[in-house]
Order: structure tokens, then C-alpha cells, then sequence
């Protein structure tokens, strides 16, 4: 910035004001620089929700895939998840000790770390799930296993440890013998014996032929029952079966899968007949009438009728779309029997309604 023509000061005080009013002009824009802030910290949020199952001899713990970091901020993709144990020895399983999550820190040791390959393959959904096989179950004296799990970002750092979880390893049950399944017009029917081992119940497990592995079970069944109907099968699909034995189910202890058992659920099932079917005489026919099928498939409905000493045979050419029919062109003083059957979309046909006769006037 440059001051031309400006007038010489005539006295030491015009001078000083002088050089006040260029310093101020020199510094108007240029703001003030603050403190330099500190760099973000990249803290995914500690885990709340993980929870531990035991299928046979196999543990599984299982946690949602963590999505926020401490500052509520969108998390990086994970680079690892550890998993941390702490055992102690239990004098009486029904009192276990307690263990606080401010010492579990100090007593923990890292069991296994999950990154790269090993991470992404433990990775179903939105879950993170670590497998790993039961403790020794003949220790002596009885010990209590407690797990948690830390993660931690790319270019990231560690979270705090996660929720507690609890097991005092136990013998899973036999799973469930003799699985059979059958195919019925509400659903698919499965039956199974029962294992020696006393269990509190049965999970269902159902999967598309197409898919890999099972999700969550489709159904529990609690003990004295061997049989279950499922009513949310749909027609024209592959599905796969299996159970297992629930000795416990917080936490969840249950038996090795079953023997699986595939089915091809088709509709083969034809609608239920209509019922009172009614014939009503006038000159030259009649008209019939009846009550639907209660069946929603129902697409309409078929008339047979059979002339004086004759067979049934169809005689509407479409399908009626109403429980009604009004038949024409007969011979007076003659008697004609009608049934009528009910046909779903697929072209299964009920069995027939019962007869009813009309003699035309």
C-alpha cells in the first residue's frame, strides 16, 4: 500500500497520530489467528450389544459391525476387532462371581486378534461374528470364561472395551433325531424325536436351498412338543430344514444342527369344494346357486351337469367368477343333476360339491 502526497506534520504530535492511523490501516483484514486445534481422533464408540452363543462344542460371539466413532461421527472401515478374556474359578454355578467391568482391564488377556482377510470373513450383514471352540470342560474347580472385544479403525484408535459377557463352559445336548417333513395346503409340517438330554426346547431353522447358512431361527418350540407347522412357506420355493436341542437360552446353549431335509413346497392342493348348492326349476332350465369356496386362491368355479341317464360333464366353457350359473335349452318334465367344483389359479380342482336335482316344469 502505497501513501502519496501526503502532507509533511508540522509538530511531534501530528506526527505520532500520523503513525497511529498507518499502523491501525495496516492491520484491518488481517484477521486474528486462534490456538491451533487439536488433529480429530478416529475412536470407534465401545461395543454395547455383544452377545455370546454356544452351538455343540462351538462358541460364537456376535456383535453388530460398529458404524460411529465417540465424536457421533461416521466410522472408517474397521482395521481390527480383539477379543479379550478373563477367567475365574466358581465355587458354587449357582453363584457365580461377578466380575466388574473396571478390573475386567486389568485381568483380561487378548485371545485372538480379527484383521484383513480374517475380519471380512467374519464379517454376516451387519454382524461381526468370532468363532472359537468351547474350554476344556473338566477343569477343576469349575471356571467362569468372561469376553469382551475392542475395535479400532484405519488410521484409527482404540475403543474402549465392550459389554460383558458370561459362560460357564457345559456339555451341549444331542440334537434332535428322525427329522421328517411334509408338505400340506397351509404349510410345511415337521415332526423329530427327542434327544436323550433334558432341553428346554427346539430352534427351527429354515434356509432357501440357495443360500449358504441359516440366519436366525424361524421358530422355538418349547420341550413335550416334537412337531411344528410352518405357515409362512411359499409356494414355489426350495427350502432347507434343520433343528436343535436349546438346553439354555440366555445364554444360548444348543446342539449341532440336525440332519437337514429339503423340500420343493408346490401347490398341489386344490381349493375346498363349494358347499349347498341349490337348483332352482323355471321353463326351459333352472339357475343354480352356492356358497364359495372359503379358500383365497379360489380362481371360479366349474357346472357339471347330467342329463336323464346320462354322466357329468362340464358345461360352462370359462371358468365363473360368481357362485352362480343359470342353465338353459332343457326338455320340460325331465330331471338333471348338477355339481360344481372350485379351481384355484394354478388349475387344481376341489372335488366335487354334493348333487343337487331339478326337474324342469
Amino acid at each position: 500500500m502505497f501513501y502519496r502526497d501526503l502532507p509533511t506534520p508540522s509538530s511531534p504530535r501530528l506526527l505520532i497520530s500520523l503513525l497511529i492511523l498507518l499502523l491501525g490501516a495496516g492491520t484491518v483484514g488481517c484477521g486474528k489467528k486462534g490456538d491451533p486445534l487439536p488433529p480429530k481422533r478416529t475412536i470407534p464408540q465401545p461395543t454395547r450389544d455383544l452377545k455370546i452363543t454356544q452351538q455343540g462344542e462351538i462358541l460364537s460371539l456376535r456383535m453388530g459391525y460398529p458404524d460411529t466413532t465417540t465424536d457421533g461421527e461416521v466410522l472408517p472401515t474397521l482395521a481390527e476387532v480383539e477379543l479379550w478374556q478373563t477367567v475365574r474359578p466358581v465355587a458354587d454355578p449357582e453363584l457365580p462371581p461377578v466380575v466388574d467391568a473396571r478390573e475386567f482391564p486389568a485381568t483380561a488377556e487378548r485371545l485372538l486378534v480379527l484383521r484383513g482377510p480374517e475380519l471380512s470373513s467374519a464379517t454376516e450383514g451387519s454382524e461381526l461374528v468370532a468363532r472359537l471352540p468351547l474350554p476344556g470342560l473338566s477343569q477343576d474347580p469349575i471356571e467362569l470364561h468372561v469376553f469382551a472385544v475392542r475395535t479400532r479403525a484405519i488410521e484409527g484408535e482404540q475403543s474402549g472395551f465392550s459389554n460383558l459377557v458370561h459362560l460357564i463352559p457345559s456339555t451341549a445336548p444331542s440334537p434332535p433325531s428322525a427329522l421328517d417333513i411334509e408338505s400340506g395346503a397351509e404349510g410345511v409340517r415337521l415332526s423329530w424325536q427327542p434327544p436323550a438330554e433334558e432341553v428346554e426346547g427346539y430352534s427351527v431353522y429354515r434356509r432357501p436351498a440357495v443360500a449358504q447358512g441359516y440366519a436366525a431361527p424361524l421358530a422355538f418350540v418349547p420341550a413335550g412338543t416334537h412337531r411344528y407347522l410352518d405357515e409362512s412357506a411359499r409356494f414355489g420355493e426350495r427350502y432347507i430344514y434343520t433343528l436343535t436341542a436349546v438346553a439354555s437360552r440366555a445364554p444360548l446353549r444348543e446342539s449341532t444342527y440336525s440332519l437337514e431335509r429339503e423340500i420343493d413346497y408346490r401347490d398341489t392342493y386344490a381349493p375346498a369344494p363349494p358347499a349347498d348348492l341349490v337348483a332352482l326349476p323355471r321353463v326351459g332350465g333352472g339357475d343354480l346357486v352356492w356358497k364359495p369356496s372359503p379358500d383365497l386362491d379360489t380362481a371360479g368355479y366349474i357346472v357339471y351337469r347330467a342329463d336323464p341317464g346320462g354322466d357329468f360333464r362340464r358345461i360352462n366353457p370359462d371358468l365363473l367368477s360368481t357362485p352362480e350359473w343359470s342353465d338353459g335349452g332343457l326338455a320340460s318334465g325331465q330331471t338333471f343333476r348338477y355339481r360344481v367344483t372350485a379351481v384355484d389359479g394354478l388349475g387344481n380342482e376341489s372335488r366335487p360339491s354334493t348333487e343337487a336335482s331339478l326337474r324342469t316344469p
